[in-house]
């Protein structure tokens, strides 16, 4: 009889985990919420994935067409993708912001030397000619011609 209990037990508790994780898949949404400074948003977003998700509001929507709280929040999506949000059963509002650590531009130009790694910001429109010596640390790059593969 105590076999049987236990493989009984090992059985439900299995079904239970699975049913758990299944319910925790559907239903979790990682995403980003976008606040201009003084206002308040409920609402989190994520570029659309191809993934079904129960707590998604909108699924494979423009930009343009979200529900924010913020107009403004807008401006800061890319206009090309769509993107999936869930409303949050929150409001957050920041009313300061206090900058930790400094990250890196979202556009850097990469020096790999492979000892060294250098970023550095580039405008959207930045050429790089034939020649040009770019200091890094105690080294002297120079750009030399484009080459395939």
């Amino acid at each position: 009889m105590a076999p049987r209990l236990i493989a009984n037990l090992i059985y439900v508790t299995v079904i239970l985990l699975g049913g758990a994780w299944l319910y925790r898949s559907v239903t979790a949404f990682e995403g980003e919420m976008i606040i201009p400074l003084k206002c308040s948003e409920t609402m989190a977003i994520r570029p659309a994935t191809g993934t079904f998700n129960l707590t998604a509001l909108q699924h494979k929507v423009p930009a343009e067409l979200l529900l924010l709280d913020n107009p403004a929040s807008m401006r800061m999506l890319d206009e090309k993708l769509n993107y999936d949000g869930a409303q949050l059963p929150l409001q957050v509002r920041v009313d300061r912001i206090e900058v930790l650590k400094e990250r890196p531009d979202k556009e850097v130009f990469i020096l790999d030397t492979g000892e060294v790694k250098d970023y550095r910001p580039v405008e959207k429109e930045y050429t790089i000619k034939e020649g040009t010596e770019i200091p890094v640390e105690d080294h002297t790059l120079v750009v030399g011609a484009r080459t395939p593969g």
